[in-house]
């Protein structure tokens, strides 16, 4: 399994851990994420956010 997202483009220079990618998401959209949401949004989230300037990666 990858370990984070690398940004590309605009977020060159950016690097998201597993762990923290759907909180980082969170606040650059200025929402936020509390106990009752669900792990389907979440991964939802993660997937949509980070389809754009961000690749996985499994290297840091």
């Amino acid at each position: 399994m990858f370990k984070g997202y690398k940004g590309i483009g605009r977020e060159r220079g950016k690097y998201i851990g597993t762990d923290e990618a759907a909180d980082y998401a969170a606040k650059q959209c200025g929402i936020e994420l509390t106990d009752k949401t669900t792990d389907e949004f979440r991964n939802m989230f993660v997937e949509w956010f980070y389809s754009g300037n961000w690749i996985e990666d499994d290297d840091n």
